[in-house]
């Protein structure tokens, strides 16, 4: 089948380079202090008084990295009680970054830059605001993950948490 526009054609998961970055972002958050433990992907469905108020026709959102005491979490529960902070990853500009290794790595725009990702990424924000407003929330862009440096300065009040 041939698609007429990029927009048409099915997604196939998360890019590589989102991968990239969560995973840099993940590693560094739980080597920051190694009390914490992170979780990629973690849904939260929104309840049915939220999804009128919003006037949405979907009922859930995957954040994309969700921090988490390990110790909270091997005594097990839901795992919603036991966040601390959740995290989503932008990629509103393309990048292109050395390494110090040589390596170059290059991510591309995502559609975090349009209108309705926007609003959609609002009500996301909205949702936790609301319903969670003990947790810490942090929107990064993709290629900050790479620079050490800006992630301390931006996760800082997360630092502050582990003492």
């Amino acid at each position: 089948m041939r698609y007429q526009r990029q927009s048409e054609v099915p997604k196939k998961g998360e890019p590589a380079d989102h991968k990239l970055a969560s995973m840099i972002l993940k590693e560094h958050i739980e080597s920051h202090d190694r009390r914490f433990w992170c979780q990629d992907g973690m849904r939260y469905t929104f309840p049915p008084e939220f999804i009128l108020d919003k006037k949405i026709e979907y009922s859930f959102h995957d954040y994309d990295l969700a921090v988490f005491f390990k110790h909270l979490v091997m005594l097990g529960g839901d795992g919603l009680s036991h966040c601390i902070a959740l995290i989503e990853l932008d990629g509103k500009t393309d990048y292109k970054i050395e390494l110090p290794d040589g390596t170059i790595v290059k991510g591309k725009r995502t559609r975090h830059d349009k209108k309705q990702q926007k609003i959609n990424d609002g009500i996301a924000e909205d949702f936790i605001a609301q319903y969670y407003p003990q947790y810490l929330f942090f929107r990064i862009e993709k290629g900050d993950c790479f620079y050490p440096e800006y992630l301390d300065k931006t996760l800082a009040k997360l630092w502050e948490i582990s003492g």
